[in-house]
Parts: C-alpha cells; sequence; structure tokens
C-alpha cells in the first residue's frame, strides 16, 4: 500500500521501483534509513495536493509513529 502511494506522489515514482526501495529498506537497512525514507515520503505528502495517495501516505506514518510509542 504505502509504495503504491509513495509512487503516485513522485513525478516520474514507479510503484516497482518504490517497492524493491521499501523491501531493501526493511531487509537490509538500519533504522536510520528507515526513519529518513519515512520523513522523506512524509515531506512529499505535506508538499502535494490533498488525494488518496497523500492520505494513505500520511496515515501510514501516524501509524507507525504511534506503533513506536509502545517500543522502550
Amino acid at each position: 500500500m504505502l509504495p503504491g502511494a509513495v509512487a503516485a506522489l513522485r513525478p516520474d515514482g514507479s510503484e516497482e521501483s518504490e517497492r524493491a526501495r521499501v523491501e531493501e529498506l526493511v531487509l537490509w537497512g538500519s533504522r536510520r534509513a528507515w526513519n529518513a525514507y519515512l520523513a522523506e515520503v512524509a515531506d512529499l505528502a505535506g508538499a502535494a495536493p490533498p488525494s488518496d495517495a497523500r492520505d494513505i501516505v500520511l496515515d501510514v506514518i501516524r501509524n507507525h509513529d504511534n506503533l513506536k510509542l509502545g517500543l522502550p
């Protein structure tokens, strides 16, 4: 869901390349790299006009932030 929404917000976005990027970050990236990605897509969504893709990205980030609250 997130890769497709992010790809829709990027001018030259490809869902497949976005999915590969997320997969790489999840499997091999650091927490810092993942958080940097989320900050990047949050900025992208914040600058985008209202759309379903924008709402999905912002919702995923909010949910992620709420999940982090439960971690020690």
